[in-house]
């Protein structure tokens, strides 16, 4: 008699480091990205490597920075988030254009976003082990094996 393990949906993300899930903390808000803010099944599963949020900001939000921060479900020192693209839209009227609002990191896991100041903040981030070099410009067939990504589509209408 053969015998064969059973898969897990978990088996399928195997990749070290990167198949470990965060939780994406909001600080200031005290807020965390739950299932309730994804916009597709599979992070909405916590699974697949793939996860996308929809995160409504109010209009009467000061423009202030938020602070994001990545707290990895598994305790590994080998895991690494790295900022791969930031896209926003249009200031809102109380910011001031001459200013140059962008992302910074603030430690390993936390990153300072100016959410507060766009009617649209898109970013996204890429969760893996520290070994892997460039993820950034690593291939989408590599999602889930080599890397998880955490995207973050931020938009309100300004007052």
């Amino acid at each position: 008699m053969k015998m064969t393990k059973k898969r897990s949906k978990r088996d399928d993300v195997g990749f070290g480091a990167a198949s470990q899930m965060a939780l994406v903390y909001i600080k200031q808000l005290n807020e965390t990205l739950s299932a309730a803010y994804c916009v597709s099944a599979n992070c909405r599963a916590q699974w697949g490597g793939n996860y996308s949020y929809s995160v409504p900001v109010s209009r009467h939000f000061p423009p202030l920075f938020v602070t994001l921060q990545f707290v990895p479900l598994a305790i590994n020192p080998d895991v690494s988030v790295t900022m791969c693209s930031e896209t926003e839209t249009s200031l809102c009227s109380d910011s001031h254009e001459d200013s140059d609002y962008v992302t910074y990191q603030v430690s390993a896991f936390e990153w300072d976003l100016p959410v507060g100041f766009y009617s649209r903040l898109i970013i996204k981030f890429r969760l893996t082990s520290t070994a892997v070099r460039n993820v950034c410009e690593l291939p989408d067939t590599a999602l889930g094996k080599t890397f998880a990504e955490y995207s973050m589509d931020f938009y309100r209408k300004c007052s």
